[in-house]
């Protein structure tokens, strides 16, 4: 396993703090080149980042030049292709996982930042 260029840490879940949790998705982060696991709790079913950024990695790309759209990825901003893509993709998982249990559906989205 080579040694990722960020620094990452891996986490329990955080609804159940159970360790036992399967990929469900990769996704190729688009300024930094790495790759992220979105996961599946096999407990309780929650999906989140695993491994994600250390807290003190996120601080270095989040400064204020982010929030002002002078950030990281300030040639992010308007609408492309691959943005489009990225939007149907969320949108069709969210419409099976809501639909995968439709006595009682269930969804938490908290923020949109996946890179």
């Amino acid at each position: 396993m080579t040694k990722p260029i960020v620094n990452m840490e891996y986490v329990a879940c955080n609804l159940c703090g159970m360790d036992d949790a399967v990929i469900v998705y990769r996704k190729r982060g688009k300024t930094i080149p790495i790759v992220y696991d979105i996961v599946k709790c096999r407990n309780c079913g929650l999906i989140y980042v695993n491994p994600r950024l250390t807290p003190t990695y996120k601080e270095k790309l989040y400064t204020d030049d982010y929030y002002e759209g002078k950030g990281f990825d300030a040639h992010f901003i308007g609408s492309t292709k691959k943005k489009e893509e990225d939007a149907k993709l969320l949108v069709r998982c969210i419409k099976d996982a809501i639909l995968k249990d439709k006595e009682k559906p269930r969804l938490l989205e908290v923020g949109g930042g996946m890179d």
